[in-house]
């Protein structure tokens, strides 16, 4: 199990005392959700786990419906792309640029996303760490346990291109992962020909960052 530090619930304490259980992407400009994708082929269904981050929680076209649209969508991001400015601002997209909101479709695309780990494993109990977008670290420390948590639940937390996360019970949220090319011009997460990810995501966890991060080195997927 993951043990916070008394300097992360000191860092807490302010997101904390503003949160609503209900809509708690209201307070923070960094978001993301993990989430469990299942994907049907024939007759065989697969899960894998995927990460969908918003970089700008007041832009992305009002963000505390996350919570609530039933059937968001989730556009894929492959991993080899090239890299980007090492150091973001907050609220600006620094490393994770991507469209615009569409304010004409009330479903959310996030800036970026990624498949963590295809078959999808538990974020519970265990530090799921990988590297994302060629140079960007990433770590889970969610607490066993948190997936009987009630929503809004405090979960544990996320480490991002070491920018830290406080997490929340989600276990609602609907995303739709689709596989699709990249706007300038990349190839389809998945393989060449068309044949990207698709499959139907639940958010399992909510989480709000505390700060901007910086884009690091890291390795394979890892689960301790």
């Amino acid at each position: 199990m993951h043990i916070p530090t008394l300097t992360t619930f000191s860092l807490l304490l302010p997101l904390l005392s503003a949160l609503s259980a209900d809509t708690p992407s209201d307070t923070s400009s960094h978001n993301l959700y993990l989430t469990t994708c299942t994907q049907r082929s024939g007759r065989k269904t697969t899960s894998f786990s995927a990460l969908a981050y918003f970089a700008n929680a007041s832009t992305s076209n009002s963000i505390s419906s996350l919570t609530t649209t039933p059937s968001s969508l989730l556009s894929p991001r492959q991993r080899h792309h090239r890299p980007r400015p090492k150091r973001p601002r907050p609220g600006r997209g620094g490393p994770w640029r991507g469209p615009p909101p569409n304010n004409n479709n009330t479903s959310l695309r996030p800036d970026e996303s990624a498949i963590i780990a295809d078959p999808a494993v538990p974020w519970e109990g265990a530090n799921v760490s990988t590297t994302l977008w060629v140079n960007t670290d990433f770590d889970t420390y969610i607490d066993d346990g948190a997936a009987s948590l009630g929503k809004g639940g405090i979960a544990g937390s996320v480490v991002l291109a070491e920018e830290e996360y406080v997490c929340f019970r989600d276990g609602e949220t609907e995303v739709k992962l689709v596989g699709g090319e990249w706007e300038d011009g990349g190839r389809n997460w998945g393989g060449r020909g068309g044949n990207g990810k698709r499959g139907t995501c639940v958010a399992d966890y909510w989480c709000g960052g505390l700060g901007a991060g910086v884009i690091g080195q890291g390795g394979e997927v890892n689960v301790y």
